[in-house]
């Protein structure tokens, strides 16, 4: 997950990063960890991970091991600009 200042202008104004930003900063979580708590909630298969440098594959790895047990409870509609990779 990227840190806010490096999120695409597209999605800046997306109101589910918004109100998950601000969840992180009342809650004081990590923003990595508290998705790969959502994602461990999931049943699932296999996941795949887009990275971008050696630096964000070893904080995944870090934290994968223990996901956070705080997760936000809104939910995100199908429809979202932010859950399909193809609208990106």
């Amino acid at each position: 997950m990227l840190r806010n200042q490096n999120i695409p202008k597209k999605f800046v104004k997306n109101k589910i990063l918004k109100k998950f930003n601000t969840w992180l900063k009342e809650n004081k979580c990590e923003n990595i960890s508290t998705c790969l708590g959502c994602v461990s909630q999931i049943k699932f298969d296999k996941l795949i991970v887009g990275i971008d440098n050696k630096s964000q594959l070893k904080d995944i790895i870090k934290n994968v091991r223990n996901p956070s047990k705080q997760i936000p409870s809104f939910n995100v509609s199908e429809n979202d600009i932010i859950i399909d990779p193809r609208k990106w």
